[in-house]
């Protein structure tokens, strides 16, 4: 299986989220652990860290508007993507060279509960990406399904010939990974 950076992809606004910044800056103000480790990964005193805290946090907005922060965030997970129509004339002429190759079907679970990104050779997990016109909007510091569901499973209904499905993994950001388990082929 291939896993993917975003930036890989033929779409630019993939996996492109945008930020509720003043709500983001809430929570990151809320929480002075992450002030105090990205402090620590400047190599800055006790006493520098808290004269440079408004820095810090404006410092933070910039980035988040940037796209900078996004970036660094979702740059971490691989993405595997595959379809669940191998006859797309179109799915072959894009991905395919001179429309040859074949087909491996996987056996996956659904469970949208089920976000194990970290092993996924013993659970093989992958989620529909969703077409929507809406893109969300987040905040920095979201957990849970529905924040991987906003980042990395929405896309512009202009993709969704594509009926795309995802698999992600922390585990593999970019290049292949062999899969030696066979309950996972289906053909």
């Amino acid at each position: 299986m291939k896993f993917s950076h975003h930036s890989e992809f033929n779409d630019p606004f993939d996996c492109k989220t945008v930020y509720d910044i003043e709500k983001s800056i809430v929570y990151l103000k809320s929480r002075p652990d992450l002030f105090k480790e990205a402090g620590r990964r400047l190599k800055l005193s006790p006493a520098q860290r808290l004269s440079k805290r408004k820095q810090m946090e404006h410092g933070i907005k910039r980035s988040l508007k940037s796209g900078e922060f996004r970036d660094g965030v979702i740059g971490e997970v691989g993405i595997c993507c595959l379809t669940k129509k191998p006859d797309n004339i179109l799915m072959w002429s894009h991905y395919a060279e001179n429309h040859e190759g074949f087909v491996v079907e996987f056996t996956v679970d659904d469970s949208p509960q089920n976000i194990y990104m970290n092993n996924v050779e013993e659970l093989l997990f992958g989620w529909d990406v969703e077409y929507t016109k809406d893109m969300p909007i987040i905040t920095a510091g979201e957990r849970g399904f529905n924040a991987v569901k906003d980042v990395f499973l929405m896309k512009s209904p202009d993709w969704s010939y594509e009926a795309e499905y995802r698999v992600l993994s922390m585990k593999k950001v970019q290049g292949f990974m062999l899969l030696t388990r066979s309950e996972f082929l289906r053909s």
